[in-house]
C-alpha cells in the first residue's frame, strides 16, 4: 500500500475552486500512479509467452468517501482474458524437487514508483489538469 503526501494540500485548493472537479481530479491521479506501477511491472516480467504482461492491470476500487483507491492486479481465473494463476510462481519463486527461482517484477516495480511518487505525481497532476481544463473548454465552446 502506498500513501501520498501533498495530496491533501491539493486537494484542499481544489475543494475551494471546485468540488467536482477536485474529486475527479484524485481519483484520476491515484489511477494514474496505479496505471505507472502496472507499465513498470509489465517492463520487468519476464517475456515467455506475454501472457503474465498482458494479465497485469490498474483498476480503480470503491474507497471511502474522498478516499479515491486504485490497485494493481494479476488477472487470474477461469472467466479472465489472461489466466495468469502463476504469477505468484514468478514473483516469488517455488520449492519443491525443482525449485524455480524467483523472478521478481511487481515489488521493484512498486519500489521504483514509491521512491519516485514527487515527481510522478505532480506529472499525472499536471497531465490530469490539463485534459480536465481541455474537456471544461470544450463544453463551454459548445454551449455558446
Amino acid at each position: 500500500e502506498v500513501a501520498i503526501f501533498g495530496l491533501e494540500d491539493i486537494k484542499k485548493v481544489l475543494s475551494e475552486l471546485a468540488p467536482k472537479h477536485a474529486a475527479n481530479l484524485s481519483r484520476a491521479m491515484v489511477h494514474g500512479l496505479a496505471s505507472e506501477t502496472a507499465k513498470e511491472a509489465k517492463k520487468r516480467t519476464p517475456k515467455n509467452t506475454g501472457n503474465l504482461r498482458r494479465a497485469i492491470k490498474a483498476k480503480r476500487r470503491r474507497g471511502k468517501p474522498g478516499q479515491p483507491v486504485s490497485d494493481v492486479i494479476v488477472e487470474t481465473g477461469k472467466t479472465s482474458k489472461n489466466d495468469a494463476f502463476y504469477w505468484r510462481f514468478v514473483e516469488f519463486g517455488t520449492g519443491g524437487p525443482v525449485p524455480q527461482p524467483e523472478q521478481p517484477f511487481l515489488r521493484p516495480a512498486k519500489d521504483l514508483i514509491q521512491s519516485n511518487i514527487p515527481k510522478i505525481a505532480e506529472e499525472q497532476f499536471i497531465k490530469k489538469l490539463s485534459a480536465a481544463v481541455k474537456r471544461e473548454q470544450k463544453k463551454l465552446a459548445k454551449n455558446v
